[in-house]
């Protein structure tokens, strides 16, 4: 199956960082978008709309990629809540900690 997609052209000026000379330049970066983003953006001008086609396997189902994307977040977000859940607990055990202090020898 075949899919044609509608491609609105645009440039913008982005800076990159040079190794060799150690500097910056600035360098014309293109972007596509389903739509004219010139208007919403003073950084973009459209440079013109494309049509192109993409082969599609027969009997694409884009169900098992969304799990895919949902389980990486799901994994993202538990990394995320052990590692705050970690911070807490490293709190909780400061204010828990009991100060010890050596007494005296007579």
């Amino acid at each position: 199956m075949k899919a044609t997609i509608k491609a609105h052209v645009h440039a913008t000026k982005t800076q990159r960082y040079c190794a060799e000379t150690q500097a910056f330049t600035e360098e014309v970066s293109w972007e596509l978008y389903p739509f004219d983003m010139s208007k919403s953006s003073a950084d973009r001008v459209l440079v013109g709309v494309q049509e192109f086609e993409v082969d599609v396997p027969d009997g694409f189902d884009m169900r098992a990629g969304l799990v895919q994307n949902l389980e990486a977040e799901k994994k993202r977000l538990m990394g995320e809540f052990q590692a705050r859940v970690t911070a807490i607990d490293n709190q909780i055990q400061k204010y828990l900690a009991i100060e010890n202090t050596p007494s005296e020898v007579v």
